[in-house]
C-alpha cells in the first residue's frame, strides 16, 4: 500500500494527470468515466466548464464527453438544463469571469 507521503513525491505518476475522482473511488474509472457519473444527476440542472488549453482534459475527450452528456439530458427531455461551455483560450483554471457566470447560472437555477 502506498502511503500519502509517497503519493505526493513529484515523480510519482499516481497524481500526475489524474484527479481525485480516480483516487476516491478505486476501480470506478475502469467502468465509468466523468460523463457516466454526471449523467446520474440527469435531469437536474448541471453546468460544466472546460478550458480549451487544459492539458488534463484534451479537447477531443471533452467533445466526446459533451456529446454523451447532451444525449443523456436529451433522453430525459431536459437538454435546456445542461449548460456546457468551453473557454478556448484558457487552461485548467477557474477565473473571476468564469465564477461570475457560475453565480449567474446558480441564481437562475436555484
Amino acid at each position: 500500500m502506498t502511503g500519502l507521503r509517497e503519493m505526493m513525491v513529484p515523480g510519482n505518476n499516481t497524481l500526475r494527470g489524474q484527479s481525485s475522482y480516480h483516487m476516491l473511488h478505486p476501480g470506478l474509472s475502469r467502468h465509468l468515466d466523468f460523463p457516466d457519473v454526471a449523467g446520474i444527476a440527469a435531469p437536474r440542472p448541471m453546468l460544466f466548464f472546460d478550458g480549451g488549453l487544459d492539458p488534463l482534459f484534451p479537447a477531443d475527450g471533452v467533445r466526446a464527453a459533451h456529446e454523451k452528456l447532451r444525449a443523456v439530458w436529451r433522453s430525459r427531455h431536459a437538454e435546456e438544463r445542461l449548460h456546457l461551455r468551453t473557454w478556448p483560450d484558457l487552461g485548467h483554471v477557474f477565473t473571476v469571469r468564469m465564477q461570475d457566470e457560475v453565480f449567474t447560472w446558480l441564481d437562475r437555477v436555484l
